[in-house]
């Protein structure tokens, strides 16, 4: 077992060793213009205070900081997908709660996408991170 993962042991090993109050350097200088409304939308469900919950599966592969209630993980899925397949507005597929919860997150995250790499073809799902530190693993 010692010889399965000596790189992923050793980064556990540097995120223990690290202290849980180290600062993290701010971004003084704004972001560009088309990261603005997916900020927007995403600093709003934070000073809100409607973060959702981490999933119980994804909560194991986050370093747990229980302290704070407005860290954690979460996927939206690309209104235009349906089990990763183009869909056409006419479809009867019903988005997961997350999308429910912030439509206008769930399409601008996806616009964002588009303006960020326009001849790439569409994401099915992304996952959405606030302050998650997520341990080395391998998705599945």
């Amino acid at each position: 077992e010692q010889d399965v993962c000596p790189r992923i042991r050793k980064e556990l090993a540097k995120i223990e060793k690290s202290s849980a109050n180290e600062a993290v350097p701010v971004r003084t200088s704004e972001a560009p213009v088309e990261y603005t409304l997916t900020l927007h939308l995403l600093r709003q469900i934070i000073s809100s205070r409607q973060w959702p919950e981490t999933s119980e599966a994804r909560s194991r592969v986050i370093r747990d900081d229980s302290h704070d209630c407005l860290a954690g993980s979460f996927t939206v899925v690309n209104p235009r997908f349906r089990s990763g397949i183009l869909v056409d507005a006419s479809s009867d597929f019903v988005p997961p709660l997350v999308n429910e919860l912030f439509p206008d997150l769930s399409y601008a995250v996806f616009e964002l996408e588009k303006s960020l790499a326009p001849d790439r073809p569409a994401s099915s799902h992304c996952a959405v991170n606030c302050k998650a530190q997520f341990l080395p693993h391998v998705d599945s």
